[in-house]
């Protein structure tokens, strides 16, 4: 993957929408994670915004990197059921299975972000 088709995907208007609404959330949901632990200093306001924009981090380049793994993956099962139809049940139950494990990957990223949070 070259740098500017990096930045063509980065700089995509799904893309800035996602980014936008990921702040969104984050901004919303701290506040009101720091409000329900009581007494809040100054040092435990920080951890805690690190720990929120870690698990942040973690959520989003898991389920960016799932995205980019099972298009690329059913871009690949699609091309070669063109090429041959005879085998286009194999292909899609493969498919299928490979990825529901791409995708598990993006849920134990949610569950380590769950952890880094609380």
């Amino acid at each position: 993957m070259s740098i500017k088709s990096l930045v063509k995907a980065v700089s995509s208007k799904k893309t800035v929408f996602y980014g936008v609404v990921n702040l969104a959330l984050l901004a919303m949901a701290s506040p009101v994670w720091a409000a329900a632990t009581g007494a809040v200093t100054a040092d435990t306001q920080w951890s805690h915004a690190a720990k929120v924009i870690s698990g942040a981090l973690v959520l989003g380049w898991g389920a960016f990197g799932s995205a980019v793994g099972i298009s690329k993956f059913g871009a690949a099962c699609l091309e070669g059921m063109t090429r041959q139809p005879e085998v286009q049940g194999k292909i899609f139950t493969s498919m299928l299975i490979g990825m529901a494990f791409i995708e598990a990957l993006c849920l134990y990223c949610l569950v380590i972000a769950l952890i880094l949070v609380s």
